[in-house]
């Protein structure tokens, strides 16, 4: 089942859930190059990316895919470790905050309406 995604740079404000929990971006694994006195050794991180996920249970959380380890399988943050799945997904956009002038904030905080 899959629903419309989040639409272009030109609808930012507007973010919709996708349902297609497959689509969810979960990250990358990345191999460097690490030198530790004469050693040099490779080491590969997995560097996982952030989502919105919507909770059967009503709740919108942050989360990240915790990658497979050992026999314990791969899962989302924040979700019961059971196999819980997610309903939908959205990329995760931090909204910026909203700038208030000065006296506009303290007019607010004052119980003034702010025009």
């Amino acid at each position: 089942m899959t629903a419309p995604t989040t639409p272009s740079s030109e609808g930012r404000d507007t973010m919709t859930w996708n349902f297609d929990i497959n689509a969810a971006p979960r990250g990358q694994t990345i191999t460097s190059t690490r030198k530790v006195g004469k050693n040099t050794n490779e080491i590969t991180d997995f560097v996982p990316d952030h989502v919105w996920l919507a909770t059967k249970c009503g709740k919108v959380i942050h989360s990240r895919w915790i990658p497979q380890s050992g026999k314990t399988p791969g899962r989302w943050s924040g979700l019961a470790t059971t196999g819980e799945q997610p309903l939908a997904w959205q990329p995760y956009i931090v909204p910026e905050y909203p700038v208030i002038e000065p006296y506009s904030m303290q007019a607010f905080l004052m119980g003034a309406s702010v025009a």
